[in-house]
């Protein structure tokens, strides 16, 4: 990076940086509470077992009574695993504040990576700077980064992946290649529901070795079914380990699978009732929408 390009990323870091004090400096260290406050709950359970019980990764459990010993499958639960690990430099009456902190922290590098992706492309600092700000002045962005839950940093993890795939677009080389799917791989675990992306870009990319074959070596193709191989068997492998932990200690507390619409009906009832009279104010606010729908006009 040039002087130019640190100047311009650290006076990003910095309004990042003022945006979570403005945002978060009561709430970092608040215990769950508000929407999804059970599933909130839950999450935190686990970062709390994993100190309480030796830091085992692949027995991961909660204080519910229904599981035997607690035990559940999860959607990879690296954030709570990272928070124990925290709790054990730090203390475990910090493990809470800890697990906000960390979420703050990832979902500020997935816009980090969203506001290089735009100066990398334009070199202007104001207009990289808006996509990213957008995003992080929507109210539900807002209370899922300081959170216990895994949607916010999936988001942003994907973000990561983002920053990549403009890389490959511009010129398809192996190593953004690999990049944009290992990090959609790891917040596919997360939160299972990224899936979607991974198999979208994976497509993309078979799509364009079959049509463009003279294009990539051998080594390339050879990479790339290496690492979609590698993707999809760990994203398949990882779900059936938790159906065996669920199976086995009786647990289902956490989804961990998509749940798509199961009828038209079901799609117009969600639209009609829970995003027109909750979720529109929640998603972005008034000036948002404006800025969005004069974006579209343009």
């Amino acid at each position: 990076m040039n002087r130019k390009t640190l100047f311009s990323v650290a006076l990003f870091i910095a309004i990042l940086v003022f945006f979570c004090c403005t945002y978060y400096h009561e709430m970092l260290y608040m215990w769950p509470r508000g929407i999804h406050a059970w599933a909130q709950s839950d999450r935190l359970s686990l970062a709390m077992n994993f100190y309480d019980r030796g830091m085992n990764f692949f027995l991961p459990a909660t204080h519910n009574l229904w599981p035997v010993d607690g035990i559940t499958g999860v959607e990879f639960p690296i954030q709570s695993y990272t928070a124990a690990i925290g709790a054990k430099l730090f203390g475990r009456d910090h493990i809470s504040a800890l697990f906000r902190l960390l979420n703050v922290i990832i979902s500020c590098t997935g816009l980090l990576f969203l506001f290089l992706a735009g100066y990398r492309a334009t070199k202007d600092f104001i207009f990289s700077m808006v996509p990213p700000l957008f995003i992080f002045c929507s109210p539900v962005y807002v209370y899922y980064t300081c959170n216990y839950l895994p949607d916010a940093a999936a988001c942003s993890i994907a973000f990561v992946a983002f920053y990549y795939l403009l890389i490959y677009l511009d010129k398809p080389r192996t190593k953004p290649m690999l990049a944009t799917i290992g990090w959609l791989t790891l917040a596919s675990l997360i939160k299972t529901s990224v899936a979607l992306y991974l198999i979208g870009f994976l497509g993309y990319v078979l799509l364009q070795r079959l049509l463009r074959k003279h294009d990539f070596t051998r080594r390339s193709n050879f990479m790339y079914a290496l690492a979609a191989i590698l993707s999809i068997g760990i994203l398949i492998s990882y779900y059936f380990y938790n159906q065996y932990l669920n199976n086995t200690y009786h647990s289902g507390m956490f989804i961990a699978r998509l749940r798509p619409f199961e009828s038209w009906a079901e799609l117009g009832y969600y639209f009609n009732e829970s995003f027109k009279h909750q979720w529109i104010s929640e998603y972005l606010v008034l000036p948002q929408y404006l800025m969005f729908v004069a974006i579209v006009a343009a």
